[in-house]
């Protein structure tokens, strides 16, 4: 949330309303989170609030909750391609690219620090123990009341005296190092204990959320996106030859094949040597009766799609 909040809200077309839940997940429900927490991993469910359907115990209620028969869309011209879909591709963008902006400042990040909460006369007092070289930290301070941080402090110190404390309250609290970037890491499991003393206030963070994009950049990839598959006989009985023409211009060592179902299963992959100018593979895979999308890929992009008619 605190990096949605800082790096991205004020640069999104639609912000979005992040909200920290404190169940693990929605009762009965469970997530791929689940079993990375259970191995000691730091892990997060990143979820839609609204799904499609309410949930009504009606016997006849139907919806898509991420079920195995959940379909991608619907076919409503009869020419065999998707063309009205459950999903908001606007939306499915916006959650892209926060997911994409977590993992890349998260690989970019320092390591958790090493601490200790120590409950001093003088107050409660975050002890780096194993000091990161040239690093400052975040002090993130909770009371039991909330499920979200209600102050966060910076310091350049490795013992420091939680602000605005009051005597006999029980807090929270966790700590996450700074790079001479601005990238915060990942924050530490939180440590509580009671206070003795009520200490003054300080100014909370200050840090310069917004950070400067110009250095960063994407290698520009050779346009390959007029390669033309063919598949013949189309439709067939469950084998076939693939053909296509590769450019000399355009390097690639090989080329995959994937073959999937109408609900993006894939059934079947080959790969197969690449060399430039016409070429023709033959697939002597056996499959059931069906529509089938076959995808041609090489450098790890999509270069080619067709649909397939088995018969």
């Amino acid at each position: 949330e605190y990096i949605y909040h800082e790096k991205l809200e004020t640069l999104m077309q639609v912000p979005m309303t992040i909200a920290v839940q404190s169940q693990e997940d929605r009762t009965g429900r469970g997530g791929d989170h689940i079993p990375f927490r259970e191995n000691g991993f730091t892990a997060v469910r990143f979820t839609s609030a609204n799904e499609h359907g309410d949930g009504s115990p009606d016997a006849t209620y139907t919806d898509r909750q991420h079920t195995s028969d959940d379909v991608l869309g619907v076919d409503t011209d009869g020419d065999a391609i998707i063309d009205s879909f459950f999903v908001s591709f606007t939306y499915l963008q916006r959650n892209t690219i926060i997911n994409g902006t977590m993992a890349a400042l998260g690989g970019l990040a320092p390591p958790v620090p090493v601490w200790e909460l120590i409950d001093d006369p003088a107050g409660l007092i975050v002890d780096i123990t194993e000091p990161l070289e040239g690093m400052e930290y975040r002090v993130a301070v909770r009371t039991g009341g909330s499920d979200l941080w209600e102050q966060v402090y910076r310091t350049d110190t490795t013992w420091f005296i939680v602000p605005g404390q009051e005597a006999g309250t029980m807090y929270f609290v966790s700590v996450a190092a700074v790079n001479s970037d601005g990238i915060t890491g990942l924050f530490s499991r939180e440590f509580f204990k009671t206070s003795d003393a009520t200490t003054e206030s300080a100014p909370v963070d200050d840090l310069a959320f917004a950070f400067n994009c110009d250095g960063s950049q994407i290698n520009n990839q050779q346009n390959i996106s007029t390669i033309e598959l063919n598949i013949y006989p189309n439709p067939s009985s469950g084998s076939a030859v693939f053909s296509w023409y590769w450019p000399e211009d355009i390097s690639a060592n090989q080329v995959t094949l994937w073959i999937s179902d109408l609900r993006g299963n894939i059934v079947d992959k080959e790969t197969w040597h690449l060399v430039a100018g016409q070429q023709e593979r033959t697939y002597d895979g056996r499959l059931p009766a069906g529509i089938y999308n076959c995808t041609l890929l090489a450098n790890n992009r999509v270069v080619a799609v067709k649909r397939w008619v088995v018969q």
